[in-house]
C-alpha cells in the first residue's frame, strides 16, 4: 500500500466504512471520488443549477393555482406554462410519502429523474412534481416509464428518450 496514506489503509482493513473523508485528510486516496472530483466527470447539462428550481413558496403555489395536475401511480405532476424562459422544477414529498428518510429518497429520486430526462423536454415551464408513498421502493424502470407518459400528457415531451440507461436504481 505503499502511496496511500494511512487512513485509506485503515479504511481498506474494515469492512463496510463508510466512503468519504476519514479523519478529515483531504488526499485522494481517502475519498471514492474519482480524480478531479464527481463534478468534473459529468457533463455541464448533468448539473442541477438553482435557476433550474423552484424554491420560493409562492412559486410553488402560483403553479398549483394556475397550472395543470397529471396524476399517476408514484407521482404527481403540475405544469404552468409559460413558465420562465426555461424549464423549472420543484419538488415535494409531504410527511404521507413516509418518514424522513424516505421523503429524503423520494426527492432525491425525482430530482434525477429530471435531471437525466430534461433534454427530452421541450417548452417552457414549472413543474412541480409531488412523490406519492408508492415512490420510495418502485423500481426505476417504472418511475422512468410514468414520468415519460406524464410528460406526454402534458404535451412537454420532444419524443426523443434522453438519458436511456434504465438500469441504474436510484
Amino acid at each position: 500500500m505503499a502511496g496511500l496514506c494511512l487512513n485509506a489503509a485503515a479504511r481498506r482493513v474494515v469492512s463496510g466504512w463508510p466512503s468519504f473523508n476519514v479523519n478529515g485528510c483531504a488526499m485522494a486516496c481517502c475519498t471514492d471520488e474519482p480524480p478531479g472530483g464527481a463534478s468534473a466527470q459529468r457533463g455541464k447539462t448533468q448539473g442541477f443549477p438553482k435557476r433550474d428550481r423552484l424554491t420560493r413558496p409562492g412559486e410553488f403555489n402560483r403553479v398549483y393555482e394556475n397550472g395543470r395536475k397529471y396524476v399517476g401511480r408514484f407521482m404527481v405532476l403540475w405544469v404552468l406554462t409559460p413558465g420562465e424562459q426555461h424549464l423549472r422544477l420543484g419538488v415535494v414529498a409531504g410527511r404521507k410519502t413516509g418518514e424522513s428518510v424516505a421523503r429524503s429518497r423520494a426527492k432525491r429520486r425525482l430530482r434525477e429523474l429530471f435531471r437525466t430526462r430534461r433534454d427530452g423536454l421541450t417548452g417552457h415551464a414549472d413543474l412541480v412534481l409531488v412523490a406519492r408513498r408508492p415512490l420510495v421502493k418502485a423500481p426505476w424502470p417504472d418511475i422512468i416509464r410514468e414520468f415519460e407518459r406524464l410528460v406526454r400528457k402534458a404535451g412537454l415531451s420532444s419524443g426523443r428518450r434522453a438519458g436511456t440507461d434504465e438500469t441504474d436504481e436510484h
